[in-house]
């Protein structure tokens, strides 16, 4: 797994360049990068932006790292705001990884060198083409319609706790995967108060089409209660093995995964499920994932 990481971690970049400099061409603010939603793109990014800190050989691992944050941004999602702390933490210990392995001068003042370069990059952007990065815009700014999402995202979660209590068989047994916004409208709670905040999401509701917008409560409502139990023990015994493996860069996207997961439906996407299957891989794999370096290791040093 972790060699086909390495293998694809280049092949992704491209691509997604490839799609970033197409989206800038049509002038949409959209940026969705090939994905179908602008949050699932972001968190992808991010995923692919901690996957190269910890898999890459590649001594430019942590500009190519920060190039894959950097375009999360440039979508209109916050959900990357969400990784930026833990992001900074990953990106200062792989950076100190690097330095600790260099074997001879040159190596020091290149690895320096990648450190101004990551540290000089961002602040160039955000001074020539700080108009393109929307989502910092909506993040510190609560202008209508942002904050109308974000009733609308609340609204959902609270319909379907409403929806998961209203009876045994839904606490049970669940509403059946994607059931959310049909079995809702079905069920007599009232939901008007979603057509004020957010009338095409009210539009999508009554055709049965809206998603819960939240990974965690589309698995704790949709389905049986054994299989969201199990999902709940299997994510926090994940994250348990990755602290105890000192998987740090991998647990540092772990956590703010979590909480990504509770605002936006990601459970049946691709790019989620390769994501969990490496963080699993990497907290229960014998031996452990691979970890390789392109600068060697002075003599004496494990």
């Amino acid at each position: 797994m972790a060699e086909g990481l390495r293998r694809a971690i280049p092949v992704a970049l491209v691509l997604i360049l490839v799609l970033l400099a197409l989206d800038l061409a049509s002038g949409t603010a959209r940026r969705r990068l090939g994905f179908d939603d602008k949050s699932h793109a972001s968190v992808a990014l991010c995923f692919l932006a901690f996957a190269t800190l910890r898999f890459s050989r590649s001594p430019l691992r942590i500009i190519t790292s920060l190039v894959f944050f950097v375009v999360s941004l440039l979508t209109i999602s916050r959900l990357p705001y969400l990784f930026a702390p833990t992001y900074l933490l990953a990106f200062v210990l792989e950076y100190r990884n690097i330095r600790a392995r260099a074997a001879h001068a040159w190596q020091v003042y290149g690895a320096h060198l990648l450190l101004l370069a990551a540290v000089a990059a961002p602040v160039v952007i955000a001074v020539r083409a700080g108009d393109y990065f929307d989502s910092f815009r909506r993040l510190v700014e609560s202008d209508d319609v942002t904050g109308r999402s974000t009733d609308a995202h609340l609204l959902l979660l609270q319909y379907a706790a409403e929806l998961k209590i209203d009876s045994v068989a839904n606490l049970l047994l669940g509403v059946t995967p994607g059931g959310f916004s049909e079995v809702t409208y079905r069920s007599g709670i009232d939901v008007s108060e979603l057509a004020v905040t957010d009338p095409a999401a009210f539009e999508k509701f009554v055709l049965g089409d809206a998603p819960m917008h939240s990974a965690v409560g589309s698995v704790a409502l949709e389905f049986p209660l054994w299989v969201a139990l199990l999902f709940l023990t299997v994510s926090v015994v994940t994250f348990v093995r990755l602290v105890q493996r000192r998987e740090a860069v991998l647990w540092l996207y772990a956590a703010p995964l979590a909480v990504a997961c509770l605002f936006y439906s990601s459970h049946n996407e691709v790019h989620h499920l390769v994501s969990w299957t490496v963080l699993i891989a990497a907290a229960f794999s014998r031996p452990p994932l691979s970890r390789g370096s392109a600068i060697p290791v002075r003599r004496g040093e494990p």
